[in-house]
């Protein structure tokens, strides 16, 4: 076996699940696993980025699916739409992310004893950490969370490793183009990540508690505890988190009638009238449905936009070709850019972000805030050979189709003892069409350069 790892585990922390993946390289398993066992006695692939205290103590009582029963105890949840924002306090946010990833990391230590572990202590393998991190973070945010998951334990032993290179997006993009092969060459992708705060899910489980909650306050005078606590346990409870799951399969029709158990109901009371049937609420299945089509409507509309904004660029994209390495210190990445034919030849200038994770795990946002990037290159493509310029058509087009031109060009990357020093070339001439930028590197450390298609995001 290859050195490595004895432990990769891949880890989202996401607002309102948690989710574990590992490859247990210590008994030569070289296959993906996911926890789906979680304290609580649930099978889930993922359990709920939740915290449940009592009487304001300093530790958690219980979490995840835990505080389901953990009835006298105040609940705290999506807490990480608060992290990292500068108007809000962060002491109190910082604890709660901390008190999760200390739960978390006990329950995956007790979950690697020796024997698993091919007899290796868990304290004495190597084990690499790899939590995904929201693209919007800033990078001192990121190197925030850093230091909380290693106060949690995450990283504290020698031979543990906690890293933050890729954002939720790279990691969904990354495992697509790994596993599931269905991208052709020259197709355009786009990632959605509908999870959490940003893309719905945590507002559609945020409006069925606003429904609910409305709901029971017909039924105050019956209940022994606040509409509003109820109606988070009806929410937070299995039974809706697996029947919504049902939604858009042929199962059931709008119309249809699922009941969910009221909590707190003195007793199991039936009035048509109130919508209780024996201590069960009745949900008409379109009022599910209406909460996922406001989200659905929502992301639809920003896709289109986000269409819209790629078809208007002039300066469409950038694409690799190949790859040649010259005398083991000169790397050649060769790449296009597309053009509008209707753009003026003099104005065909681009600008190509270079990323590196030598500076810091995640790359910043350069001026513009549309690139996490280290550095830019300003090429002029105007002069570039005819040979290296080809007629194409655009991919998508909302008006009508038009023509395009790629620009092809070489991007040199010389490594040198102390940086890395970037131009871009003609591929025909090697006439350089760049002032160079460099990228200084540290002398004791190993340098591998990241891939061309590593390095490319849109402009």
């Amino acid at each position: 076996m290859s050195a490595g790892p004895d432990l990769l585990f891949g880890i989202d922390v996401g607002m309102s699940c948690t989710g574990i993946a590992y490859i247990n390289r210590a008994r030569g398993n070289n296959s993906v696993q996911t926890f789906n066992q979680w304290p609580g006695q649930r099978v889930e692939d993922k359990v709920p980025t939740r915290l449940a205290y009592q009487n304001a103590t300093s530790k958690p009582s219980s979490w995840g699916f835990q505080c389901d029963s953990d009835h006298s105890a105040t609940v705290r949840e999506w807490f990480k739409i608060e992290f990292g924002k500068q108007d809000i306090p962060q002491g109190p946010v910082n604890g709660l992310y901390r008190d999760f990833l200390v739960c978390l990391y006990e329950m995956m230590t007790s979950e690697f004893e020796p024997e698993v572990l091919n007899g290796k202590r868990w304290d004495d393998a190597v084990i690499h950490f790899l939590f995904s991190v929201p693209a919007t973070w800033s990078e001192d945010t990121v190197a925030k969370f850093r230091t909380i998951a290693h106060q949690a334990g995450f990283g504290r032993c020698p031979r543990h490793e906690v890293r933050t290179s890729l954002t939720e997006p790279h990691a969904i993009a990354a495992y697509t183009m790994a596993e599931e092969q269905f991208i052709k060459d020259n197709e355009n992708i786009m990632i959605v990540d509908a999870g959490g705060i940003d893309c719905g899910a945590t507002y559609i489980d945020a409006d069925f508690e606003r429904l609910l909650e409305n709901k029971l306050q017909k039924l105050v005078q019956h209940l022994d505890m606040p509409p509003k606590h109820a109606a988070w346990k009806m929410r937070s409870s299995e039974h809706f988190q697996s029947n919504k799951k049902e939604l858009g399969s042929n199962r059931w029709k709008a119309d249809d009638i699922f009941l969910i158990q009221i909590p707190g109901l003195r007793y199991p009371m039936t009035d048509d009238s109130l919508g209780v049937r024996g201590g069960e609420l009745q949900i008409h299945w379109y009022e599910v449905q209406n909460l996922f089509d406001t989200q659905v409507s929502r992301i639809t509309r920003l896709m289109v936009e986000i269409m819209d904004r790629l078809c208007r660029s002039k300066q469409n994209r950038f694409g690799k070709i190949g790859d040649t390495i010259h005398d083991g210190k000169t790397i050649q990445y060769k790449y296009y850019v597309e053009f509008d034919t209707e753009l003026d030849t003099s104005m065909r200038k681009a600008r190509i972000p270079i990323m590196t994770t030598l500076a810091t795990d995640i790359p910043i946002f350069d001026e513009h805030g549309i690139v996490r990037s280290h550095t830019t290159l300003e090429a002029d493509l105007s002069q570039v050979s005819q040979k290296n310029i080809s007629q194409k058509h655009a991919i998508f087009s909302r008006s009508r189709k038009k023509n395009s031109v790629q620009v092809f060009f070489l991007i040199e990357a010389e490594v040198g003892v102390a940086d890395v020093k970037f131009r871009c070339l003609d591929c025909q001439t090697n006439r350089q069409l760049s002032d160079n930028t460099a990228i200084e590197i540290e002398v004791d450390k190993n340098m591998e350069l990241m891939r061309a298609s590593a390095l490319v995001r849109e402009d």
